[in-house]
């Protein structure tokens, strides 16, 4: 019986190692359980720190680490900021931690201090690690925290500290060169405006919100032949863009070639259909050059087409100048669908569908870029 012991005793000490093991796994997570109840706890006792060496109860052997940055981002996004940042700050100054963690602190308290407001601390905090591996990251982040700012040229400097940031943010450079350019439209300097609407479009060529800056500066100094060159490209570049330009393409046109607008208006009507407002645009040139009953058979016909508020409300006016004796209905009418049309919003991001009443280079619900176009008609927003 003697002889079995010596096969027996291997397996034993086999059986007691994996059980100390799975016990010690087992109070590990008690403790970091127990922490977790302590910290969230809103009813137990602040612990004060004076210090960074200040003691935190908490088990920061192992994965303990991780935890507690996992721990101070909950207290974030929690809205308790200075218990996120008392931890996030421990492990940076009280633990012996490796490049990789001291990045990853160094990141979330990053976002600790831009939760609290304290900028500054932010940005230096994300500065040092530019001269690390991690630089792509931090450049990002700190171009995030210098356009909540509206410093627009740090913002794009940043983009540009990215190794690959020709393949993956130029869109994102050339708008932050806009913003440059509309600040110094805003300050009437022209000069500048001009210049980072060009570098602007150095960058992305393809870039409509430039070519609109420089339609603009070209009408202010009433160049309407480089307008009309700066709106051609505009319609090429994003063609849903193209109702906006029509009352600044015919301002340009009426001073320089009177002639050209009404060809280029087919045109525009025939390559974009569906853009309701140019049929609008349309009407309006029946007034002018034809007739008013040539105008009402031109939009009565593409209503019946197209059912459109906009349309109603204009054939209503037309109607209301035809027709003296129910002027008081036709005001009526009128008022109420420019009530309406006033009420609902003027454009829409094709990507994701958020509307706003103002054009929106850079949708706040799904983040894209160039997405946003006018709305054709309230009617299209039940689509």
């Amino acid at each position: 019986m003697f002889e079995y012991i010596w096969i027996l005793l291997p397996l034993g000490l086999i059986i007691g190692w994996y059980a100390a093991k799975l016990d010690s796994s087992r109070k590990r997570k008690l403790h970091q359980y127990l922490n977790l109840r302590y910290y969230l706890d809103k009813e137990k006792v602040k612990t004060p720190v004076s210090t960074p060496d200040s003691a935190i109860p908490l088990n920061v052997e192992d994965e303990g680490i991780h935890f507690t940055l996992t721990l101070g981002d909950a207290y974030r996004r929690r809205g308790e900021v200075d218990k996120a940042i008392e931890m996030h700050e421990h492990l940076l100054h009280s633990l012996d931690i490796n490049d990789a963690k001291r990045a990853e602190v160094l990141i979330s308290l990053s976002e600790d201090y831009v939760h609290a407001g304290i900028f500054d601390r932010s940005e230096r905090t994300l500065r040092e690690l530019l001269s690390t591996p991690y630089h792509d990251e931090a450049a990002l982040k700190l171009a995030a925290l210098y356009k909540q700012q509206n410093d627009w040229l740090q913002a794009a400097s940043m983009y540009e500290r990215i190794n690959d940031y020709k393949t993956r943010y130029t869109t994102e450079v050339a708008h932050l060169y806009c913003e440059i350019a509309e600040q110094a439209l805003t300050d009437h300097d022209l000069e500048q405006a001009l210049f980072w609407s060009a570098r602007a479009l150095s960058v992305d060529e393809n870039l409509a919100r430039a070519s609109l800056i420089n339609a603009y500066i070209a009408l202010t100094h009433q160049e309407f032949h480089k307008v009309i060159d700066a709106l051609t490209l505009l319609s090429e570049q994003q063609p849903s863009l193209t109702p906006i330009i029509v009352p600044i393409m015919y301002r340009a046109m009426m001073n320089v070639e009177p002639q050209r607008f009404a060809p280029w208006l087919d045109e525009m009507i025939e390559h974009y259909p569906h853009y309701f407002y140019l049929k609008l645009w349309k009407t309006h040139l029946c007034v002018l050059t034809d007739s008013l009953k040539t105008a009402i058979d031109y939009l009565t016909e593409q209503l019946t087409h197209t059912k459109n508020l906009q349309g109603i409300t204009l054939l209503n006016r037309l109607n209301s100048l035809q027709d003296g004796e129910h002027q008081a209905t036709f005001t009526l009418y009128h008022e109420t669908f420019h009530h309406v049309i006033d009420y609902y919003a003027q454009f829409r991001c094709e990507k994701c569908g958020f509307i706003s009443k103002t054009l929106q280079w850079h949708c706040p619900s799904c983040q894209s870029w160039n997405t946003a176009a006018p709305v054709s008609d309230i009617i299209a927003l039940q689509k």
